[in-house]
């Protein structure tokens, strides 16, 4: 089994939520079990090691007391049943990093372990909360002082709060197809353009005075992904943009975005028993200064993924 490494993206809308304050607001609860999903996760963040560099872990807690083991005895093979003891648990592990200046980040994976899209499900998820407890805190304070708040103030106040925190996966252009033909929906194609060629120019208004171009193609719900999915990946071929990114539906009715990059399908790739050897005794409240956090950092720095990590994407 191999442990993989997958970009990812960070953006925050609210104002008066940065990425910032949603690694703060996980550092507040480092390690709290969250029930939210199907199964135990505990977050892990640590922004004072590293100064360019938020550093993160995602455990995984199985609830389960017993698991099988595949015995081979003299050519007799026979599956056998162990117990775990007291409050031992199996578990899962995921560490990333992300880049502090552009929200770019690196995520560790491998079979059955808490996968990107659901990591970014659970930081949207917490971003949203944030952004509603300021609303209600604002409301309320607000009220202390005029006790008959009406409703145009309260939206007002709302408003000042509003805004999504999204999650894209990385994606290489050549394997954008494939990717797009295992959702639900494609809703929408957003790319920019800094290379203008004499025809494009002539079809932007004003376009003799454009030095970058973005545009934002939004589909209508008659057209299905087969459809959809060839037709982004040729445009992108044809375009050639600086970047792109496609907002798609996946299987559980959430939205998804996916931020198009020139660059490999995924950053690295090892023995899940080499990584596991290394977590041996590994102490949760120091992860921080582990060597596979370095290593993250490390490739995140190198000479074939620093175009990729340290970008200037804002």
């Amino acid at each position: 089994m191999k442990v993989r490494l997958y970009g990812f993206e960070l953006e925050a809308e609210a104002k008066s939520v940065s990425i910032e304050s949603l690694m703060t607001y996980f550092i507040d609860r480092n390690g709290e079990p969250d029930n939210s999903g199907s199964l135990e996760r505990r977050i892990f963040v640590d922004s004072t090691t590293n100064k360019n560099y938020h550093l993160g872990l995602v455990v995984t807690v199985k609830d389960q007391k017993r698991f099988c083991r595949l015995e081979d005895s003299r050519g007799q093979i026979r599956i056998t049943v162990e117990n775990l003891t007291g409050s031992d648990k199996l578990m899962e592990f995921n560490f990333f990093v992300l880049n502090r200046k552009n929200g770019l980040g690196l995520y560790q994976h491998y079979h059955q372990s808490c996968g990107l899209t659901v990591f970014g499900g659970y930081l949207v998820s917490h971003y949203n909360v944030i952004r509603e407890r300021l609303a209600n805190n604002e409301i309320d304070e607000a009220r202390r002082h005029e006790p008959s708040l009406s409703k145009s103030k309260e939206s007002g106040i709302r408003k000042k709060h509003r805004g999504k925190l999204i999650f894209s996966q990385l994606v290489r252009k050549d394997s954008l197809e494939k990717m797009l033909l295992d959702f639900k929906k494609l809703k929408a194609f957003e790319y920019e353009l800094s290379a203008l060629g004499a025809d494009v120019r002539a079809g932007i208004p004003l376009g003799q005075y454009v030095r970058k171009y973005r545009e934002k193609l939004t589909f209508g719900r008659t057209w299905g992904v087969s459809v959809l999915a060839p037709a982004i990946a040729k445009a992108v071929g044809d375009l050639n943009p600086t970047s792109g990114r496609v907002h798609a539906v996946n299987e559980l009715d959430e939205d998804v975005s996916l931020r198009i990059f020139n660059m490999p399908d995924n950053f690295g790739e090892e023995d899940f028993d080499e990584v596991a050897l290394k977590l041996h005794n590994l102490d949760l409240k120091s992860f921080a200064t582990h060597k596979v956090v370095n290593e993250l950092v490390a490739h995140c720095e190198s000479d074939e993924l620093r175009h990729i990590f340290q970008a200037n994407v804002r």
